[in-house]
């Protein structure tokens, strides 16, 4: 599996509701991540492999490793990349 990393240009803010912004200016963000896209967000650090994050991802919010949450990772990981907040490993 892959593994990627957070593109170093960004910044995050915590929100309330548990989300997660991100910007790559200090004005509008870019991107506003669910609360599962954030705990996943955190563990694209280069270390984790995408089927690392769903594992973790799973322990964390007290589910199995489905399928539907493996897509669900899968996904933001691609469009992450997509838009250039993610980088390859």
């Amino acid at each position: 599996m892959h593994k990627f990393k957070r593109a170093s240009k960004l910044k995050t803010r915590i929100l309330p509701d548990g989300c997660v912004a991100v910007f790559s200016s200090p004005r509008d963000p870019d991107c506003t991540l669910p609360p599962i896209g954030a705990l996943a967000w955190e563990l694209f650090d280069g270390e984790h492999s995408t089927e690392d994050v769903v594992t973790e991802v799973a322990k964390l919010i007290g589910c199995e490793e489905t399928s539907e949450l493996r897509q669900q990772i899968l996904d933001l990981a691609n469009e992450l990349r997509h838009n250039g907040f993610l980088e390859d490993c």
